[in-house]
């Protein structure tokens, strides 16, 4: 689950993203946010991910730019919902904007729009490896890592010293 700071800012870029449209307005709901566009209601943010309304003729759209459904559990069955991810186009990627710049290049992004799209695809396109499962496991529990569809790595350090497990807690307080 991001953190409070991490879900506030995924809900101001996303109103900022959905201005062109008209009036935004962000509402907490479900432990997400439900966004309305003029009064209709047009978004959700759950779990981390913007999501789309979509209808019949959106629909192939979405799945066309490699979208994916929202869905749940509920009664040991999955809920699927009228909405899909944004595609990758619509968020900026701090790869796109910090790497290039960073460390003397950082790792190395491509200029098209094409090969961005799949290097971005590369990195975030499957599931997380079992060797990222058993962190995840470590942090949030072997049940919940399990439903864990995607996951962001960072790097953590401070003159070259990995932070203790103590000081991770203390930087990111979801993970008590």
């Amino acid at each position: 689950m991001p953190s409070d700071k991490a879900r506030d800012e995924l809900v101001e870029l996303s109103v900022e993203l959905l201005a062109p449209a008209g009036a935004v307005r962000a509402r907490r709901m479900f432990g997400g946010h439900g966004l309305y566009v003029d009064d209709l209601f047009v978004a959700i943010i759950a779990m981390g991910r913007l999501y789309l309304k979509a209808d019949d003729t959106t629909r192939a759209q979405f799945e066309g730019a490699g979208c994916e459904p929202f869905e749940y559990s509920a009664k040991d069955r999955s809920v699927t919902l009228g909405y899909w991810s944004a595609p990758y186009e619509a968020l900026e990627s701090q790869f796109y904007e910090a790497q290039p710049q960073c460390w003397g290049g950082g790792i190395p992004v491509p200029a098209g729009k094409a090969e961005r799209r799949k290097w971005l695809e590369q990195r975030w396109g499957g599931p997380p490896s079992d060797a990222v499962r058993q962190v995840l496991a470590k942090w949030y529990g072997a049940g919940r890592a399990q439903t864990i569809r995607h996951a962001e790595a960072l790097e953590l350090c401070e003159y070259g010293r990995r932070p203790s497990e103590a000081e991770l807690k203390q930087l990111f307080p979801f993970f008590e």
